[in-house]
């Protein structure tokens, strides 16, 4: 399982790096500098979403007694 998980983090890590060298063929360094700044920036935001429609789904289930 750690193997796959490896194998998947390899694979995402070589994306962005391929990514990146076919940014910096089309786009100026400026450009490129902008488009890092935005993923980052991007990234945030997609966690701090994920973060509260998790806090908003646990605080709209209803309470479970236990049996």
């Amino acid at each position: 399982m750690m193997d796959e998980l490896d194998q998947l983090e390899m694979k995402v890590l070589n994306l962005k790096q391929e990514f990146r060298e076919k940014a910096s063929k089309v786009l100026s360094i400026n450009q490129v500098a902008k488009l890092t700044v935005f993923e980052h920036r991007f990234q945030g935001e997609i966690q701090r979403m994920i973060k509260e429609a998790r806090q908003r789904g646990l605080q709209n289930r209803p309470f479970m007694k236990p049996e």
